[in-house]
C-alpha cells in the first residue's frame, strides 16, 4: 500500500465528520469503498514508534483479549494481510490481531456475538484511546463500550445503531467518524495515563488556541467476519491543530456551528467545558 498525498487533501478533510445541518449526534454509517481495513499517511512511521513505546509502558494494557477469540482474530488479522504487504505475518502462537496492530496505525477491535445474539468485546489492541481503556471494557456488548452520553445504549439512536449492527454483512464494510476538540497533541488519552493529559484542559487560552487545541478525528470501519461471522472495528485517529481546521474551507464553518450548537451532554462527554468558548471565540477570529 502507497503512502497517499497529505498536503491538498489530508484524510483528515477526507472523512471530516460535520456537514452543513445542524449538528446531532448520529450513527452516519457509509459505504466502505475501497474496502481496505487501514489507511498509511505520512505518520506511519511515529504511530507505529508510539506503539511500541505503548507496548512497553508498565501502566498500559493496550492489548486484551478473551479465551475462544484468536479464531476470529485470526480471521481479521487475514484481512489486514492481504492488503498489506508491508505487514509480517503473526508468528506461530501469537496473538494474530495484536501482531498485526503493531505494524498498521489503526487500532483494532474484535466483536463477537454471544448465545444471546448480543455483541461483545473479545479482543482489542487499543494504543490510541480517547478515556477509556480495554481492561475496564473487555467483555462488554458494543453500545456499552463508548456511548456517547449517560442513557445512549436505551436511546433512539442506540436501538439503531443496534439495529444496524445486526444487519452488518460480511462483504459490505461501513465506515464512519466521530470528531471531538483535545487540548494538546497527543494520540494517546488513556486512562491509565490521565495525569499526564488531562490537566491540559485548564491550560487553552484566547493566544495558545489555535496551536495548542487539536480537532480530534476518528476514522471507524466496521467489517462483518465471513467465516466466524464476528466484526472488526478499525479505528484510524487522526489529530489536526485548530489553526488547519480554522484554514480549510468548508471545514471551519462546520466545525465552528457544531461547536456553538453542542447541549451540556454532550459537550460534558467531549470534555469541552473549560475551552468551548474560547475555541468559539478563536475560530471565529
Amino acid at each position: 500500500m502507497s503512502v497517499r498525498p497529505e498536503d491538498d487533501n489530508p484524510l483528515w478533510r477526507r472523512v471530516f465528520p460535520l456537514g452543513d445541518e445542524p449538528y446531532r449526534y448520529a450513527l452516519n454509517v457509509r459505504p466502505l469503498a475501497p474496502p481496505s481495513v487501514t489507511e498509511k499517511t505520512h505518520h506511519h512511521e511515529r504511530e507505529l514508534e508510539l506503539k511500541r513505546a505503548i507496548d512497553l509502558d508498565p501502566r498500559r494494557r493496550a492489548f486484551l483479549e478473551l479465551e475462544g477469540s484468536r479464531d476470529a482474530q485470526g480471521e481479521a488479522a487475514d484481512l489486514v494481510l492481504a492488503e498489506r504487504a508491508d505487514v509480517a505475518p503473526p508468528e506461530p502462537g501469537a496473538s494474530p490481531l495484536h501482531a498485526v496492530a503493531m505494524n498498521v496505525q489503526e487500532d483494532l477491535l474484535v466483536l463477537a456475538e454471544d448465545d444471546g445474539g448480543a455483541l461483545r468485546l473479545v479482543a482489542g489492541a487499543l494504543h490510541f484511546p480517547s478515556a477509556w481503556s480495554l481492561a475496564e471494557k473487555m467483555g462488554q456488548e458494543f453500545l456499552r463500550i463508548h456511548g456517547p452520553v449517560k442513557g445512549f445504549a436505551d436511546s433512539d439512536v442506540g436501538r439503531k445503531s443496534r439495529e444496524f449492527m445486526s444487519r452488518l454483512r460480511a462483504g459490505r464494510p461501513v465506515w464512519r467518524a466521530n470528531w471531538t476538540l483535545q487540548a494538546g497533541g497527543r494520540l494517546d488519552l488513556s486512562p491509565e495515563v490521565l495525569e499526564e493529559w488531562i490537566g491540559l484542559r485548564n491550560e487553552v487560552t484566547a493566544g495558545n488556541c489555535l496551536d495548542f487545541v487539536h480537532l480530534r478525528v476518528e476514522y471507524q470501519k466496521l467489517f462483518r467476519l465471513e467465516r466466524t461471522g464476528a466484526v472488526l472495528f478499525s479505528i484510524h485517529t487522526l489529530v489536526v491543530p485548530l489553526h488547519e481546521v480554522a484554514a480549510a474551507v468548508p471545514e471551519r464553518g462546520r466545525l465552528l456551528a457544531a461547536l456553538k450548537s453542542l447541549d451540556a451532554d454532550i459537550s460534558r462527554y467531549k470534555g469541552l467545558e473549560a475551552y468551548l468558548a474560547i475555541a468559539v471565540g478563536a475560530l471565529e477570529g
